[in-house]
C-alpha cells in the first residue's frame, strides 16, 4: 500500500519537531561552548544511520528541500 504524499509531508513534520525536542533536552545537559559540536555529531550519525539502512540518497534529498 502507497502512503500519500500528504501522509508523508506530515510525518516529515512530526519528526522533524521530535528531532527538534529531543536535540533541546539533550543540549539542556551539555555546556553552551560544546553545542555546534554535539548538533554536528547527531547530524553526522543520523546520515550514517540512513546510509547503513540503505536510504542515505533519500536523505540527502529530504536535507536539499530543507
Amino acid at each position: 500500500m502507497a502512503i500519500r504524499s500528504t501522509a508523508w509531508k506530515e510525518i516529515k513534520v512530526h519528526e522533524a519537531a521530535r528531532e527538534q525536542a529531543i536535540t533541546i533536552a539533550i543540549l539542556e545537559f551539555i555546556p553552551m561552548e560544546q553545542h555546534d559540536a554535539v548538533t554536528q555529531r547527531m547530524e553526522d550519525v543520523t546520515r550514517a544511520y540512513y546510509d547503513s539502512i540503505g536510504l542515505g540518497e533519500a536523505y540527502r534529498q529530504m536535507e536539499a528541500m530543507n
